[in-house]
C-alpha cells in the first residue's frame, strides 16, 4: 500500500486493549485504494478485516473543518473497521 502519515490503534479506555479498529492516513488518495485492494476482506488473526475509504467519524487529525472540502493534494482517511 502507500505511504503512511498517521495511524490510530482506538483502544478501551478502562483497559487499553485494542478495540480491533484503526483509522490509517495515507499521503496520496492512488496510496490509500491501493490499502483497499490489497486488505480489504483478507483473514488477520483468524478475522476478516474491511477496510474502506473513511466516510464515518472523526478521522486522525484532520487539518479540514466539516464545512470545507479536500484539496487533491491533501490526504486520504482509510477506516479500517
Amino acid at each position: 500500500a502507500g505511504k503512511i502519515s498517521e495511524c490510530e490503534v482506538q483502544k478501551d479506555a478502562s483497559n487499553g486493549k485494542s478495540k480491533g479498529k484503526a483509522t490509517i492516513q495515507y499521503s496520496s488518495a492512488a496510496g490509500a485504494q491501493q490499502a483497499i485492494d490489497m486488505f480489504d476482506e483478507t483473514r488477520f488473526m483468524s478475522m476478516v478485516i474491511r477496510v474502506r475509504l473513511g466516510t464515518e467519524g472523526t478521522p486522525v487529525r484532520c487539518p479540514l473543518a466539516a464545512t470545507q472540502a479536500r484539496k487533491p493534494n491533501q490526504p486520504i482517511i482509510v477506516n479500517g473497521s
